[in-house]
């Protein structure tokens, strides 16, 4: 693609309209334009690169560039610059490294100024200088409030990440868990009618309200390994099929969480008739997986009231923007958050020594 042709009183135009330029007379702006050099980049090609020895100012006649910068794995864009834009004004100043990478994002047409021909521009129009300190301040306080806004998104993705990984897990054991109850309260409430239909002995009700009694208030359960557990199943499962319980290998880790063992229900059978004993163990074993499923759902419903709790004491939402924080309790919530990457060891634990701290208006945190 041939590169368009601009007079040298377009080029003049377009130099004065720009700060850096516009008090200069209008010879030192003619020698200006025949000390400068023409360049034409397609779209795609880079016309510098961050961290690259600088050197020359240029002037975007026609075309577009976008302004990027590195920030950890990603390129951040910083702006794009249109016709009539000047850049490369800090590197000229002392050959320091390009402070970022300029792509065309279209065919582009340029004029290169070298740093002696800027120098002389300097020397001879102190509006220039103050232009150019003007413009230098401008775009570093604009990429540096970019580079901020890019880091921040780039962390409130993830830890929005990490919260929503956090809060799958229990929204997912609470909806296989409401999956779950609705059919074993199908089966309790077919197993409470089955021994309603019985006439029940003084012993047999005696059983019945003691079984009522452990299922509402099961008390403390004694944590036991994997393997015990596993035998203690087995244990069990047998056990119910002896005494006609056909699934009882559905109800017997149920039973087992529940600190139930052969002995103990064995005990608390004694005095049911046989032909009692098969509905009545069914349905106390539907029950107590009933309320073991139920206590797990709210366990589910808990977990995702501390993490929003969490999450939202850590973000400080609806809050004030000044206001006393506890320390430690801020750093427990952030441990709740990213408990996925820390790892079950962490202790997130009530601590000791409080100390508060300000969140001032500003940003600024003042520890007391």
């Amino acid at each position: 693609m041939t590169p368009p042709e601009h007079s040298n009183s377009e080029i003049l135009n377009m130099l004065r309209g720009h700060p850096l330029f516009e008090a200069l007379p209008q010879g030192d702006l003619e020698r200006l334009v025949e000390m400068t050099s023409p360049i034409h980049l397609d779209q795609g090609e880079i016309l510098m690169q961050e961290g690259t020895p600088g050197g020359s100012l240029y002037l975007l006649l026609e075309g577009e560039f976008e302004v990027t910068k590195r920030s950890g794995q990603q390129d951040v864009q910083i702006a794009l610059r249109g016709p009539g834009e000047v850049f490369g004004e800090i590197s000229i100043l002392d050959r320091a490294p390009r402070s970022a990478t300029l792509t065309a994002t279209r065919p582009s047409s340029l004029l290169e100024l070298n740093q002696q021909a800027f120098q002389n521009v300097i020397e001879s129009s102190p509006q220039a200088a103050l232009a150019l300190l003007s413009t230098i301040t401008s775009r570093l306080r604009n990429t540096e409030a970019m580079l901020r806004q890019h880091e921040k998104m780039a962390a409130l993705g993830t830890l929005a990440a990490g919260l929503a990984h956090e809060l799958n897990n229990p929204a997912a054991a609470i909806g296989r868990g409401a999956e779950q109850l609705r059919e074993l309260l199908r089966k309790w409430l077919e197993a409470s009618a089955q021994v309603g239909e019985i006439s029940l002995a003084t012993v047999e009700q005696s059983a019945i309200q003691a079984f009522e009694r452990r299922m509402l208030d099961p008390g403390s359960v004694e944590e036991v390994d994997p393997i015990t557990r596993s035998d203690l199943e087995d244990e069990l499962t047998s056990w119910l099929e002896a005494k006609g319980v056909d699934d009882g290998w559905e109800y017997a880790s149920w039973l087992v969480s529940g600190g139930w063992s052969q002995q103990e229900l064995e005990s608390m059978v004694a005095g049911v008739s046989p032909d009692h004993l098969e509905r009545i163990l069914r349905w106390f074993a539907i029950g107590v997986s009933l309320f073991s499923l139920a206590g797990e759902i709210h366990e589910g419903a808990a977990r995702i009231s501390n993490l929003v709790g969490s999450f939202k004491t850590y973000a400080y939402l609806d809050q004030a923007p000044a206001q006393l924080v506890d320390v430690h309790k801020g750093l427990e919530d952030t441990l709740i958050i990213l408990r996925r990457k820390t790892g079950p060891g962490v202790c997130t634990g009530p601590a000791s020594n409080r100390g508060l701290w300000q969140r001032t208006q500003s940003g600024v945190d003042q520890f007391d």
